[in-house]
This record gives C-alpha cells, structure tokens and sequence, in this order.
C-alpha cells in the first residue's frame, strides 16, 4: 500500500475505478502494490482528483485491444496491464520509474529525456501510456530482454542507421554462399522474381528448369531467408474433383423431384412463406421469395403449364445437401421412367482453374463460294464450365456456365447451314464439400410425326384413308444438370 504521506503525492488511482473502495470484492485477484516516487513534486498533489484516498493498485486483467482515432495505433495490440494516472506538470523521470513499478521492467533515460508532462489516463495498459507519453515528447524506446532504454526518436532512429550500415559492411566481408534447392510444385520463374527481391547487393539467382531448381549464391543468412520463402509458397495446389449429371427428365418429374428431394434441398432464395411456414419444392404454395406480388428478386415464378407457380423446371437452381444418395434417386427414377442420365463425366482440376466438360455432335454441311463447294461444321454440344475456388473452410465458390446449342429445323437459313438454338446458364454459388448444385431450366423439344397404316389396304381409293392414319408428336423433356464438388485430399507436400 502507498504511505499515507505518500498519498498526497501520488496518482489518484491504478485500479479500475469500480474496484475503488471494495477490496473484499476482489479477493483471490492478484494485486501487485506500486509505491509513488519519493520525490514527487507538490504541484502534482495539487493537481489530484477527489479520489486520491482511493488504494494504489494494480490488477492483472485479460490482454485487450485498444482502438484508436484512426484504428489501432500502428496497428499494435497493447497488452499490459491497465493503470489509471492523474498528474498535472510532474518529471518524466517520476513518470518513468512508475511505469517501471507497474511493468516489471528496468527502465534507463538519459540526460536527454527530461521535462514535464500532465496525464491524465483511465483504464489504459501500461504500454499503450508509454507510448502515447514518450509521442508527446519526441521520445521512443528500444527494449533490450527485460531492460527499456529510453531515448530521443531521433537518436535512436541514427543508431538503428548506423547498426544497418554495420551489417552491410559485414555483408560485403561475409563470404558466399550457394544453395541448390528443388521446387515441387510452384513455377520456378515466379519464384526466381520472389527470392531476387530478397538477395544483397552481391547476391544471384537463377534456375534450372530442367531439374526445376532455384540456384540461390548469397551470404548465410540471406540464403537461409530464401530457402524459408520457397519452402512456404512451394506447397501443393488444391484439387477439386467435379462430378457432373446430366438428367434429361420428363416434366412431371422436376415436380415429383422437388416434393421428393424438398426437405434436402436449398433454394438459392428464400423458399419459405412467413404466413404458413416452410413449402417443399414442387408444391403450389412453393415461392423464390416472400412475396409473391412484389417485384424483383421476389417474384413469383409461374408454371407456363397450369398457369400456377410449381414445379423445379421455374427454378434457376438449388443445393442439395450431402448426405443425399444422388446415384440411389437417379437409378429409381430411371427404372420409373420418369428421366434418363444421360451423361455423367467427372474431371478433377486445379483450385482456381477450369474444368470444361463437352458432349454433343459436329453438324456438317455444305456452303458455296466462288462456284466451289466446301464442307463446314457446326458445333451442336451441351457444355458445361466450371471454375472452383476452394474457401479457407473448405467450402466451394463455383462460377459454372451450361451452354446447349442444338440444331433448329423449324428456322430457314439462306446459306444452307443448319440454325442453331442457344441456351445458357452462368452462375457463381458457395457450396459445401460434396454438395450438389442443380441447375434446371433447359428444355429438348422432340418433335416427330409417324405414320400407321394396313398393308395393301392403305392404297385403296377413297376408302384407303380408313386404314392409315398420321400422328404428330410434339414431346417436351428438360435437362437437369447436377454438379458435385469435392475437395481431393493431398497427396504430398513439398520438402
């Protein structure tokens, strides 16, 4: 505890001003007693609040971080212990050698660091005060293991100079050194830019892209800096295995596909209706967003067949979760009749690059220029881009495009060439390892028209319409595509 003749010489208080007055509440909290300078000047005394009486403490709290005007103070996290101060006009050597007290350190101040300070702090850490106290005059200090030498910026700033001209002296006397070291995985010439920024004035780098080896001539401890930098970036790019489904279903599927698959399966938006709760995928009452009337992203999207909002083939797309057996679903709906995988590629690529999965035919035809004939080709594929980014949390952001071009007989083209319906899809989605996005909304029209007829009755005059008979079919089925991202597990990692 602080003398009694002491009190009027010292700050108000060191301790949270709740804890003031109620030592029996804090029992079993380590204290640590700081006794005032004995010199303290009377002005100071003069100077103190009405709570001098208060006990001179200091408590031990948790690490806390402090926010400055602008952000953190050089984007330091102070981590002392908090303190109160109330002094008007005291010595810099008083302030120091309590600050000396509170932190457990030897503090050293030349004849440089002298003068006069008013403070006035509350709940501050001990190390934030010092710093914001030695700013106010000019002052900075450079810790030694447990000893703080206090010194003008200025001076100290010329030594850290002088120190680095030392070491580059040393440098040029230093002999050199060569370090042959292998690169596994990352692009030996972005390397060799990186660990050039790195090397002294006498210091080279090359590579040797046949081995894949950065050759590294310098001092020790520039070679040493180098070789820590490759081993960090050299390590293994993540791969994504994309698996890809491509469905062609009838369209009382997709209704069949959401009322079954509903409880699973997470709309892009907001699928559930505040007046009645959660609707499954599929059913009438199913909505993209709250409300049906308003405009935007909350519109209501309608079933161009019945008129009425139902069925995935309105849905842009939604996640199914993982634990769903997608090839178990698809198989009954096959053995049903009710769709058709009719694809099913998978691809494994590099985080951050495209896997391009294609599947369709090559349409010749034949053009004329200049009197000759020529053979061209056009492209009728479905194809499907998908670039994956793998999260910190091992989650997924896709950027996937569907593009399907097919061949249009009812359009008539002047060149000859076959017209080409496009459809296309682009979409960027966050999903978890292992679940499945699926993407509707592309539709295979199939028309046909067959005739049935009786032998040799079909040709009859007249009464030979009564055994033959034309029929038009005009049949609608959508594509179906579900994407499925898996993060492969790595296999190695560079030495």
């Amino acid at each position: 505890m602080v003398p009694p003749e002491a009190a009027g010489q010292a700050f108000a208080a060191v301790v949270p001003p709740e804890a003031a007055g109620q030592a029996s509440a804090v029992a079993g909290m380590p204290v640590t007693p700081v006794q005032a300078p004995a010199a303290m000047p009377a002005t100071a005394a003069a100077a103190l609040a009405p709570s001098q009486a208060a006990p001179a403490a200091i408590g031990v709290v948790p690490p806390i971080e402090v926010l400055q005007e602008g952000g953190l103070m050089d984007r330091k996290e102070y981590m002392g212990r908090l303190i109160s101060m109330d002094f008007k006009d005291i010595e810099m050597a008083d302030v120091l050698r309590l600050i000396a007290e509170v932190s457990d350190l030897n503090v050293i101040a030349g004849d440089e660091v002298s003068g006069r300070v008013t403070i006035r702090l509350v709940d501050v850490p001990w190390d934030q005060a010092l710093d914001v106290i030695l700013l106010t005059k000019g002052l900075g200090f450079m810790r030694v293991g447990n000893v703080l030498r206090i010194a003008p910026a200025e001076v100290l700033r010329q030594e850290e100079e002088m120190r680095l001209q030392e070491r580059r002296a040393l440098e040029q006397l230093e002999d050199l050194i060569v370090k042959l070291q292998p690169v596994n995985f990352a692009n030996v010439q972005d390397i060799r830019g990186m660990v050039s920024r790195l090397l002294s004035a006498r210091g080279t780098v090359d590579v040797d892209k046949r081995t894949n080896t950065v050759i590294i001539k310098d001092i020790p401890s520039i070679v040493d800096e180098a070789t820590a930098l490759i081993k960090a970036i050299d390590t293994q790019t993540p791969q994504v295995l994309i698996e890809a489904k491509i469905v062609e279903a009838n369209l009382d599927f997709s209704r069949e596909f959401g009322v079954t698959w509903g409880f699973g399966a997470q709309p892009l938006n907001d699928a559930f209706d505040p007046s009645s709760g959660p609707r499954d995928l599929g059913s009438d009452a199913f909505r993209l967003n709250t409300t049906p009337t308003s405009v935007g992203n909350n519109a209501t999207f309608m079933n161009p067949l019945t008129a009425g909002p139902t069925g995935l083939f309105n849905i842009a797309g939604f996640l199914l979760d993982e634990k769903i057996n997608l090839d178990l679903q698809l198989q009954a709906a096959e053995v049903n009749g009710d769709g058709k995988v009719i694809s099913s590629p998978r691809v494994v690529t590099l985080d951050n690059s495209q896997a391009t999965i294609e599947q369709g035919v090559s349409i010749p035809f034949q053009t004329f220029e200049n009197g000759d004939a020529q053979l061209e080709f056009v492209d009728a594929v479905l194809k499907l881009d998908v670039t994956p980014h793998i999260t910190a949390d091992r989650s997924i952001v896709m950027e996937v495009n569907v593009s399907r071009n097919a061949p249009d007989d009812s359009v008539f083209t002047l060149t000859g060439s076959p017209a080409i319906s496009k459809n296309q899809v682009d979409t960027e989605t966050l999903v978890k390892d292992g679940q499945t996005l699926v993407i509707g909304g592309i539709y295979v029209i199939d028309k046909s028209e067959r005739q049935s007829r009786v032998p040799y009755l079909h040709s009859i005059p007249i009464i030979g319409a009564l055994f033959r008979s034309n029929e038009i079919s005009d049949s609608r089925k959508e594509l179906l595509i579900f994407v499925t991202p898996r993060v492969v597990a790595t296999l190695q990692t560079a030495s």
